[in-house]
């Protein structure tokens, strides 16, 4: 679902800013970006279908890019210049990029905050157990119990029991699709801020990011912080990396 934080039409690129493994966008954390980066930026948010209770979301995360470029081409936004993610998000970023490249044009430049250090995915059906299935539902619920007061508000009522059941199936599926998807080599520029494990994880010659993601410019910019501190303490650092970044490629 598309989320117009502030949508405005010039010379300037879309900034996108994808889901994370919930297949929710903190709208106000967005709103906080606008005014970092300036009123002449135009920015859009892309939430997981299925929080309204009538829909359900996307299947795999090469369908949900799909339908994503297809809401922004709808909604009359420039083509995105730039898709940020969030920690497990970062998939669907890869995916847009990749199907923006195949369609043509300038690759987009991605920017990957805190994305986990050993990447998921390339599972199975059958090592999606049902047990899998309940545990992810059940770390569905618990998250967006705990999430309300860290977002500064979800796409649905939390205190309502059949709202916060349908948005936990909702999250389930977000996250066995994630699960699924089988990350592949990017050729285009990536810029990377993680918490330290992270960092140093994704920086190891041999492991999945630098061997098998990490085919393009890339740089990688660590945070002396833990994952939970990243859009508190740190937001500003982060608000002024993703700036930087930005301008940088402006400037190329």
């Amino acid at each position: 679902m598309l989320l117009p934080i502030q949508p405005l039409s010039g010379a300037k690129p879309t900034l996108v800013l994808l889901h994370g493994q919930m297949g929710i966008v903190a709208y106000d954390r967005g709103r906080r970006l606008a005014r970092h980066l300036g009123s002449d930026l135009p920015i859009y948010g892309l939430e997981s279908r299925g929080f309204d209770g009538a829909s359900v979301p996307a299947a795999t995360v090469e369908e949900a890019a799909r339908e994503y470029l297809a809401e922004l081409a709808a909604a009359g936004a420039a083509r995105p210049g730039v898709l940020a993610a969030v920690c497990e998000g970062y998939v669907f970023a890869l995916e847009m990029a990749r199907q923006l490249a195949a369609a043509g044009g300038r690759m987009p430049l991605v920017l990957l905050v805190d994305p986990p250090g050993y990447p998921p995915g390339g599972a199975s059906e059958e090592q999606i157990t049902p047990a899998v299935v309940s545990h992810y539902r059940d770390h569905a619920r618990q998250w967006m119990k705990d999430a309300v007061e860290r977002l500064g508000g979800l796409p649905f009522d939390v205190t309502d029991a059949r709202q916060l059941d349908w948005a936990s199936e909702t999250a389930m599926k977000v996250l066995l699709s994630i699960c699924r998807y089988a990350t592949a080599p990017y050729p285009g520029p990536i810029d990377i801020i993680a918490t330290r494990d992270r960092a140093e994880q994704i920086g190891r010659p041999q492991w999945p990011w630098r061997k098998r993601i990490l085919a393009g410019p890339w740089t990688l910019t660590k945070l002396d912080c833990e994952h939970g501190d990243v859009f508190g303490a740190y937001a500003g650092v982060v608000f002024d990396w993703m700036k930087s970044r930005m301008q940088l490629a402006e400037a190329v």
